[in-house]
């Protein structure tokens, strides 16, 4: 069956079968649910979500909130499917677009028309195996093999490299599109790809000039990332397709978890809502502690 494409283009003149998580996001979220996770995610927990917006908790402790997010984050609209070895053919590692572009162009992006979109390319890293050089930070740093296909990238280490420098020189040596894999591992989401910003122009280092961005750059979680970048090493070919799911728009979204803890931090937030499904992380099934004066850890998402 063939999938179209669910344009429509939005007024922004960004499709509406976007790439980008942010844009998943926004399609279902609301107010109160960010104002919610703004607090989590500044370290002021359950005591600042109950004091800036009661409607937040709401938000919060809904499991459907929780299942739309989870259809943006681990059901893959943006994916990475692996065709080779024969031991990750098939797999599918989720991506993020980049979604700060100058202006939304379609070459900066990987839409169902994009020329790479379903094609067969080789992955290629720069630089040596566990060397900053991997990060692509000099177009020295890549071979020549990495033209027509997609440079994985590490992560910049260093202050001066940026986002856009990374994926200017991957396409300045010719690289179809580049993924930049993330440096470190985020509970309680650590499959999930990071928003990366300001890819647009950037500074050649041995043309001596500003040069625009223009090929499509993603991210990947290190959890996934870093498998990739074992097997490169080692020497192993890996090859695979980028690819835009616009039908998982329409499909349901992914039931909750066995154990309804979609966020360690929400422990203590739902646990005297009326109704049953929305006490999250109420329960935690398996715990562990430090010392005997420590308080518990749980250790959701851990089987």
């Amino acid at each position: 069956m063939t999938v179209a494409l669910l344009c429509g283009v939005a007024l922004s003149g960004i499709p509406q079968c976007s790439p980008n998580l942010e844009q998943c996001y926004s399609e279902w979220s609301d107010g109160e649910y960010w104002i919610g996770m703004q607090q989590l995610w500044e370290g002021k927990g359950v005591e600042g979500v109950k004091k800036v917006d009661r409607y937040a908790a709401d938000a919060l402790c809904s499991p459907a909130s929780w299942q739309k997010r989870h259809q943006c984050d681990t059901d893959c609209r943006l994916r990475l499917r692996l065709t080779a070895p024969a031991e990750f053919a098939g797999v599918n590692l989720c991506l993020n677009d980049n979604e700060f572009y100058q202006e939304w162009t379609a070459s900066h992006h990987v839409d169902l028309t994009h020329p790479i979109h379903g094609r067969e390319l080789s992955l290629i890293a720069p630089g040596k195996p566990g060397a900053t050089s991997q990060e692509g930070c000099y177009p020295s740093d890549f071979v020549d093999a990495v033209a027509g296909n997609i440079a994985l990238l590490r992560r910049g280490s260093q202050s001066w490299c940026k986002f856009a420098d990374q994926v200017g020189n991957a396409e300045y040596r010719g690289a179809a599109a580049a993924i930049v894999v993330d440096s470190g591992f985020y509970e309680p989401e650590p499959r999930v790809p990071f928003v990366m910003e300001g890819v647009s122009w950037y500074f050649n280092l041995e043309a001596w000039e500003y040069m625009y961005v223009h090929i499509p750059a993603q991210t990947m979680p290190r959890v996934t990332g870093d498998v990739l970048f074992e097997a490169l090493d080692s020497g192993t070919r890996i090859t695979g397709t980028v690819e835009l799911n616009c039908a998982q728009l329409d499909a349901d979204p992914s039931p909750a978890e066995g154990d309804s803890c979609p966020d360690t931090r929400l422990r203590g937030l739902c646990d005297n809502r009326p109704d049953d499904a929305e006490r999250l992380c109420a329960k935690c099934p398996l715990e562990m502690r430090y010392n005997a004066t420590a308080p518990p850890v749980c250790l959701w998402g851990h089987r």
